[in-house]
This record gives structure tokens, sequence and C-alpha cells, in this order.
């Protein structure tokens, strides 16, 4: 999957204390790019109290059909925008835009995801198998994050889980508002630089920041499903640093600079 993130930066700008998402030139975001925009959107380093949205094409509507502002607006704590009108129902989504506080609000929504993964056509065994790895990434952002997530926002992670029909893919990222790869497995692993280096290493079995060294944070499990027959796609952002994981594991650096705030996003895709 080719990650725009230039495209990414220059939706969002700050004119006169007020943000701004310019959509002009931009027809299409797809799943991971939806989730880092509203990243950056929730981390960026606006201090006024309104938005507003210009140069609206199909992106824009698709994000408004999604639930993206409003779920922006409760994270920001800013007022809704004043000429929006949303509205949700987006034939081609498996579920919406969903903010999670805690991860029993995930499980709350496990049964409707269960059930979608089904009525498109997955086996019994494929969905245990997606519903699992979900749960597994959303259990251990909340483990690993536990006492260190930021003050200044009333969320703590988003999902979005899109499904393209006509392309027979599902699509999920899931971003955690946290303190990274690095951050949370530093205690156990202090040898480790930078997030690149983390995110190779929680790949691997038995990695985790738990003490003692016991279990796993998941990563592993959700690679070895992905790539069981499904031809799917991996990709890890924490902090700066974006990575292509490949079916053998291998994990490849695409990019070290990513300017999207902090926390960590993990994108993956499977054929059906």
């Amino acid at each position: 999957m080719n990650i725009e993130y230039s495209k990414i930066y220059n939706i969002l700008q700050i004119k006169d204390n007020i943000l701004v998402f310019d959509f002009q030139n931009v027809g299409f975001l797809n799943t991971f790019e939806i989730v880092e925009l509203f990243s950056l959107a929730v981390s960026s380093l606006f201090s006024g109290d309104k938005y507003k949205i210009i140069n609206e094409t199909k992106a824009s509507s698709h994000l408004k059909r999604i639930n993206f502002f409003p779920v922006f607006e409760k994270m920001r704590n800013i007022p809704a925008y004043e000429e929006a009108s949303f509205s949700t129902g987006n034939s081609n989504r498996l579920i919406e835009l969903h903010n999670y506080e805690h991860k029993e609000q995930f499980y709350g929504d496990y049964d409707k995801i269960f059930i979608m993964l089904k009525n498109i056509g997955l086996t019994d065994e494929t969905t245990s198998l997606v519903a699992s790895s979900l749960g597994e990434v959303v259990d251990n952002a909340f483990l690993h994050n536990l006492g260190m997530w930021p003050l200044n926002i009333s969320g703590r992670s988003i999902l979005l889980a899109q499904n393209f029909p006509q392309k027979k893919e599902l699509c999920f990222s899931y971003c955690d508002f946290g303190v990274g790869f690095r951050a949370t497995l530093l205690e156990n692993y202090p040898e480790l630089k930078n997030n690149f280096e983390a995110i190779k290493l929680a790949m691997e079995e038995n990695v985790t920041s738990r003490f003692p060294r016991r279990g796993g944070n998941g990563l592993n499990y959700l690679q070895k499903n992905i790539f069981n027959g499904f031809k799917g796609e991996l990709l890890v952002r924490s902090g700066e640093a974006l990575v292509n994981v490949r079916s053998q594991g291998d994990v490849e650096l695409v990019d070290n600079n990513v300017q999207v705030g902090f926390g960590s996003n993990i994108f993956f895709s499977l054929k059906y």
C-alpha cells in the first residue's frame, strides 16, 4: 500500500488560530491514511477552539459518513463545526470510526464486529481469527500504556474497519494515543535505540513489556494470521517510524520521519 504523508500534511493547516481541513485535490484516502490524518489532527499543537472544512471532495464526504469529525470533536473537546451536517450510513463500510476510552468499550462492539464479518461471507474460522487478532491488538494497547496515557485528549484509541467488496478486501486500522513501542518495551529491553528497532523486536515471539518477560504483545500472532493464506498486508507506525511487515516476519523501514504525533497505528488487511 502506498502511503502519501505529504497529502496528509497538506490537508491539515492552521490559519488565524482555526484548524482547517483543506481537501483540495484530495479525492481519496485509504483506511490507513484516514486514521493517520485523524492522529495528526488530534495531536496537533493547535490551541484554538474552532475548525472548518474547505474545498470539499469525495474524500471529505466519506469522512463525514464514517463519523470522523464528531469523534475528532469529542477527543479534542472542540465544538461542532457550525456548517456541518453529518450523516452516517455508508454502504461501503464495515463500521464507522470508533473511539475507545477503555478496552471494555471495544468488547461492547465485539459481537457486532463478529456478525458483520460473518455477513460478508467469511467462514467461522476466518471470522474468529480476524476478531481475535483485533482483540489482541486492542488488549495490548491498553495494557502496555496503562498509567501513561496523555492527559490532553479525552479518548485513548480509535478503530476504523472498512470492507471493499469489489476488491474483496477488509482493511483495519487501529491507532492508540499512547507512548509508542520503544517507550513501552524500554524497561525490559533498555538497548532499544528507536521505534524501528522496537517494532522489529515486537514482531518476535514472546516479546513483551510485562514483568517478568512472559507472554507477548500480539503482533507475532497478528502477523501469522494475516499471512496465513489471506494475502494480507501489515503496516505498523510507532512514533516517527513506519514499517512494512513481510509474510516471513521481515520488517522493512518505509519512513523514519513520520510527523503525526505520538502513539501507534497498526494497519492490516486481508483478501477474502
